[in-house]
């Protein structure tokens, strides 16, 4: 036992060792300069800025050297600063912690109001700002906002290098791609989200503003990210039974909501069916929600129907892959015009759509979650399908129906 007991004892040391090593923790005292920089990173405008920090006459002196050929005289670094650097470098935390974006919930309660995208009723903001006292919710929100951030080909690259009198070179990293506090920074391999390196950097740089603007850009995107995850649904769906009541009398008792959305941007709602794969979900837009609501109960009924007779549209979207089936709802201005639009279009393709008038066909979508992929397709009365839009293929040319091309003169049968 006593040999087991050493022998774990010294892996154990010797884990701590290689860790301490490989974080190469560096005395203030042992740096000859910092150099923060900062380019455009699709490789166009060159350098931004580049500001160069040396020890001179026992002060840390900061020089502007984006002028590689002259410098300025900024203004003296304090020691507490690059200290506090050192130590972020040194211990390379990877944990997102709340506490370190200074979350103030007086200014997070201010900042509903001001969101674009909702609307409260008197107890639905109540409920709302409740919430916000979760300190856990906010974390979580927090997170998911972070590690979620879609890399772009445009932004800032951000630099620091530490140069050591013995010439080793450490270099870190950020990228501005609309991340809160161009989060996260790389260290040695790892994505550090503590925002004091930015703040430090900011500071550094002279930017006086940006602490103002990311904490704004944090209260908006956090509040946004409460709402649309946990109150969007159930408060629109609620707003909506009660403003139209005689609209839910028509939906099928198989059909369960998904999401319910209401902005200033688009309106809509949309279900599962207990008859369909649960990847499969439909719905449409609700300025007339006694349209779409019958509609959405019509087009289950088809949907179950094109399903149970192993359709080619059920085919070639397998259960792995999530999408929405969103039905564009006559009596809207763009949706009739759409309609009409496409109406024309086919009408000499198919002789069938002689007999037909716009109102009989229904229009729908199918979106992939990822986005990778859409298209538009019309439901004819006699079961046929027609693919009017592709998104991503190589089957329309611009975002008009069929774009240059041709609409099929013998459409696929749905079933």
């Amino acid at each position: 036992m006593n040999k087991s007991y050493y022998l774990i004892l010294t892996a154990i040391i010797c884990l701590i060792t290689f860790n301490l090593s490989a974080r190469q923790t560096i005395s203030l005292n042992d740096v000859a300069k910092f150099e923060f920089s900062s380019c455009r990173f699709n490789g166009f405008g060159g350098i931004l800025s580049r500001f160069e920090i040396i020890d001179e006459d026992g002060f840390w002196k900061c020089y502007d050297r984006r002028d590689s050929l002259t410098k300025s005289f900024q203004k003296n670094i304090a020691v507490n600063e690059l200290n506090q650097l050192l130590e972020i470098i040194a211990l390379q935390d990877t944990a997102i912690k709340i506490k370190q974006f200074h979350v103030r919930k007086q200014e997070l309660t201010f900042t509903v109001d001001s969101l674009e995208d909702t609307y409260f009723k008197p107890d639905q903001r109540s409920i709302f700002m409740a919430s916000l006292q979760n300190k856990g919710r906010l974390e979580k929100s927090l997170k998911k906002i972070l590690l979620s951030h879609e890399f772009m080909d445009d932004g800032t690259h951000y630099k620091i290098t530490i140069t050591t009198k013995s010439k080793e070179i450490k270099i870190i990293t950020a990228y501005s791609f609309a991340n809160l506090y161009n989060l996260p920074w790389r260290i040695d391999g790892k994505q550090v989200y503590n925002p004091d390196i930015s703040r430090i950097y900011a500071s550094i740089s002279g930017d006086k503003r940006f602490e103002g603007q990311q904490k704004k850009f944090l209260y908006n995107r956090l509040l946004t990210e409460i709402y649309r995850s946990e109150f969007q649904t159930p408060f629109n769906w609620s707003n909506l039974k009660t403003d139209h009541p005689d609209a839910f009398v028509k939906l099928s008792s198989t059909l369960k909501l998904w999401r319910c959305i209401k902005n200033k941007l688009v309106s809509g709602v949309y279900f599962t069916s207990a008859l369909l794969p649960q990847n499969i979900r439909f719905g449409g837009h609700f300025r007339k929600p006694d349209i779409i609501m019958e509609r959405i109960t019509k087009m289950e009924r088809r949907l179950v129907n094109m399903y149970k007779r192993n359709s080619f549209i059920f085919k070639n979207h397998p259960n792995t892959a999530k999408y929405t089936i969103c039905l564009n709802v006559p009596g809207t201005p763009d949706d009739d015009a759409f309609s009409q639009q496409v109406y024309d279009k086919v009408k000499a393709k198919y002789k069938k759509m002689n007999a037909m008038i716009p109102d009989q066909l229904i229009f729908f979508d199918i979106i992939s979650d990822d986005g990778h992929w859409s298209n538009k397709w019309v439901l004819l009365p006699d079961d046929n399908l027609m693919l009017i839009q592709c998104k991503k293929l190589n089957v329309r040319s611009s975002d008009a129906p069929f774009g240059n091309n041709t609409p099929p003169s013998n459409p696929n049968k749905a079933g």
